[in-house]
């Protein structure tokens, strides 16, 4: 079953599995925390309303918010980033189903709005799941940054810190 070819010998039967590659395991970490790469830009959804135009939104607009956000490498810096492009507001007018039910049990409070900023430095609203497509941050992060923006708590976080007088 072995054939010498140029002096190595050479097997031809099933050596069984295939070794498995190697890759250094800092290759894979890299991957992980770089930034997103700017390939994967695409419109998700196709708004195109009074309140939501994410049609309207172009690639180089993507870009631009990734580099401004991915170029800082400090998450709070990034969260304070992602404030400036959302806005809340409080809920003025409720519906409830039942018309004995209190105001104050409906489970929402605010409602919030998600702007991307164009070339021409005009803000242009757009979805959540857009929002979240583009900026590519979790759900979990961008809802406690909008409920900090609600209730008017400062971004960076004092936990710890100990100050002298």
């Amino acid at each position: 079953m072995e054939e010498a070819i140029d002096g190595v010998l050479v097997s031809t039967a099933n050596c069984g599995t295939r070794k498995r590659q190697r890759t250094n395991w800092w290759e894979k970490d890299r991957s992980e925390i770089e930034a997103p790469s700017d390939n994967n830009v695409y419109v998700l959804c196709k708004h195109s309303s009074k309140t939501l135009l994410c049609t309207d939104v172009r690639p180089n607009d993507f870009k631009k918010l990734r580099n401004r956000l991915y170029k800082v490498a400090d998450k709070k810096r990034q969260d304070s980033i992602i404030a400036s492009l959302v806005i809340t507001k409080n809920i003025t007018r409720r519906r409830p189903n039942n018309p004995n039910q209190n105001k104050s049990q409906s489970s929402c409070s605010f409602s919030t709005s998600y702007f991307i900023t164009s070339s021409s430095g005009r803000r242009i609203p757009v979805c959540k799941n857009n929002f979240i497509a583009i900026t590519k941050i979790g759900r979990t992060r961008l809802a406690n940054i909008v409920t900090k923006v609600y209730v008017g708590e400062p971004i960076e976080e004092q936990r710890g810190e100990r100050k002298r007088h």
